[in-house]
């Protein structure tokens, strides 16, 4: 079976990497959205078969009835509410007009019309702890509302043998009539199920 995977906010492509390297020819990307121009000029030249004009803009403006039916949907949606590098202003986060903390909810639109197997999400550490946790709960709460099992971990890139310190909240979705149990201890980490141990 060939599995078919979307990228929302894409950036230059680095989900989409990991996972054509673990799925290898048993993967084909259907659709691909990022809204900075940069980062899709990086994405067309790392990714020949999603030239810049191909690559869809902002995924506020994209009707999910358009984009085509898959079963992956990756999701690296903006961090900069959440990172305590910046303001953390959440869901009341503007940056030029645009709240970025609410953007998630994109993705919970067009995985909510298209049903896909499973959602994976990237995002900062600090996504975790913002206001005391309750913005993730409402993320979690979002995802699990249109039907998923929720899973996730903060993982360090420097436990995976690169030479980089770099700490991500890896949330892992599946939709609930997989059934799906999973405890994976990763060195020191512990995926779990939507806050709760399972």
């Amino acid at each position: 079976m060939k599995y078919k995977m979307i990228e929302l906010f894409a950036g230059i492509g680095g989900i989409r990497l990991g996972f054509e390297r673990a799925f290898g020819d048993d993967i084909e990307t259907v659709f691909v959205s990022e809204i900075d121009a940069h980062a899709r000029k990086t994405y067309a030249a790392n990714f020949p078969d999603f030239p810049d004009e191909k690559i869809a803009g902002d995924i506020t403006k994209v009707d999910a009835e358009k984009i085509p039916e898959f079963d992956i949907c990756l999701a690296g949606f903006p961090c900069q509410a959440f990172s305590i590098a910046g303001k953390r202003g959440g869901f009341d986060d503007d940056y030029h007009g645009t709240c970025r903390g609410t953007l998630f909810a994109e993705v919970v639109r067009i995985c909510e019309r298209h049903k896909p197997k499973i959602i994976f999400c990237e995002n900062v550490k600090g996504l975790v702890n913002h206001d005391k946790g309750n913005t993730f709960k409402i993320i979690c709460a979002a995802f699990e509302r249109i039907g998923y099992k929720i899973f996730h971990a903060v993982l360090n890139s420097r436990d995976f043998g690169l030479a980089q310190n770099r700490e991500r909240i890896y949330l892992v979705c599946f939709r609930n009539e997989f059934n799906i149990f999973c405890r994976i201890n990763l060195h020191c980490c512990e995926l779990q199920r939507g806050g709760e141990s399972p």
